[in-house]
């Protein structure tokens, strides 16, 4: 299976903070300048886990589930943001869904998907630390996304058995390869 690089999620996180960037600033008529919006950053930021999920389901070589993935993902983010549960929920659907998604799509076992579980969940606090100490949620969003490019990697490093490969024994091949001759003996032998 083919794994983006980390360079194209780094670019993909820095795209999406500059995005966030533009949509919030309220001297550019982003969401922060809509007085009708409550939590107009909680809002961005789901239509920014939209759009990276958009971007794994167009990277995954699996053809089945990204559009249902992307629609119940979609459906359960509106039912929250309507619920008007705050951000706290509606932040934790969003780091599921990455971790999920990414889990669903590039075939994690249960150790990958856990240490992807634990990398979503360590972007989230190294983005809270950074929009702490720099006031910056344009920073938050970019150091997030940026953690959140080393996915790859970690999907690399993890052992996996399906995909390991067994030391070659000459005695079994040689057994394989008689018991092969003399099945296609008998099979001529019932042929004639």
């Amino acid at each position: 299976m083919r794994l983006p690089a980390f360079r194209s999620g780094a670019i993909v996180g820095l795209g999406l903070a500059v995005l966030f960037a533009i949509l919030s600033h309220p001297g550019l008529g982003g969401l922060a300048s809509f007085n009708g919006l409550r939590h107009g950053e909680t809002l961005l930021l789901t239509a920014l886990t939209g759009a990276y999920l958009a971007y794994l389901a167009c990277c995954a070589q699996q053809r089945s589930g990204r559009i249902a993935v992307l629609t119940l993902w979609a459906l359960a983010s509106v039912l929250l943001l309507a619920s008007q549960a705050g951000p706290g929920p509606v932040l934790l659907l969003q780091l599921l869904a990455v971790s999920g998604a990414r889990s669903l799509f590039f075939g994690a076992r249960p150790l990958r998907a856990f240490a992807d579980l634990l990398l979503t969940g360590l972007a989230a606090i190294a983005a809270a630390w950074t929009a702490a100490h720099s006031g910056s949620p344009t920073l938050a969003v970019w150091a997030f996304f940026l953690l959140q490019a080393l996915w790859p990697e970690l999907h690399r490093s993890t052992p996996d058995n399906s995909e390991s490969v067994e030391a070659p024994n000459p005695r079994f091949d040689r057994a394989h390869r008689s018991a092969t001759l003399a099945i296609r003996q008998l099979t001529r032998r019932a042929t004639r």
